[in-house]
């Protein structure tokens, strides 16, 4: 079926599965997957989804909300690992329990931290086609991490200071105050892409609320408003 059909899925504890483990068994937690309801975005839509019961239908149970997944109905998706603008998360803290990124147990980082892909020329970029380029790395400090640690493709990790994002007078990204805080993840195949930095900079300085969401719908012809995107529930 099309996208606009098709809810976004969200996995529910099902049921333990019994694991051989040391020569016993334990029980590990299985997930079943389930369809989140979908409401079309103009303001009833879009109140519906922040504030009401976010239960899966047929699902034993509520499910963690996670902000709220805008898909456009009318536009083309393909698999792959770049994302699309046509697909847009945004939440605030009625919405979501972390709103910015956080530690692993939970608490808000100091900075906001990003993951970049080092390229042949140093520079660091995200994962967009074309990749938006947000740093170049000191020829010095290329030497001394050398061939072996530092490749192109390698995913770097690095925090956003003082300064944030910067931006050339025509619009377009221009660069970011990074500082290096190590290697990223390998595994995760990817670095991030400037909608998800940028969202997680403003979520910090100035967040995008909800009200400015329902605001901007006044600016929006009636079909557009009531036809063109759906909002629907992210998992958690």
């Amino acid at each position: 079926p099309p996208p606009s059909r098709r809810p976004p899925l969200q996995g529910v504890p099902h049921h333990g599965a019994p694991t051989k483990r040391h020569g016993g068994y334990a029980s590990v937690p299985r997930m079943r997957v389930v369809r989140l309801p979908l409401r079309t975005a103009d303001a009833e839509g879009i109140l519906a989804a922040y504030q009401g019961v976010c239960t899966a239908p047929g699902g034993p149970q509520d499910v963690a909300r996670d902000g709220l997944l805008f898909v456009h109905k009318e536009g083309r998706y393909e698999s792959g690992a770049v994302g699309t603008p046509l697909v847009l998360q945004w939440k605030d803290a009625g919405c979501s329990k972390y709103p910015i990124d956080t530690a692993a147990d939970g608490s808000p980082l100091p900075y906001q931290v990003v993951t970049l892909e080092y390229r042949m020329d140093s520079t660091v970029s995200t994962s967009d086609a074309p990749p938006v380029v947000l740093g170049v790395m000191p020829q010095q400090w290329v030497q001394a991490m050398g061939p072996k640690l530092l490749r192109p493709g390698r995913l770097l990790k690095f925090s956003v200071r003082e300064g944030g994002i910067m931006f050339a007078p025509d619009g377009r990204p221009a660069g970011a105050a990074l500082a290096y805080e190590g290697c990223g993840n390998q595994r995760r195949g990817r670095a991030d892409a400037f909608n998800k930095i940028l969202f997680q900079q403003l979520a910090r300085t100035n967040p995008i609320k909800l009200e400015h969401l329902l605001q901007s719908l006044s600016g929006l012809g009636g079909a557009r408003a009531g036809g063109n995107e759906v909002a629907g529930m992210e998992d958690g």
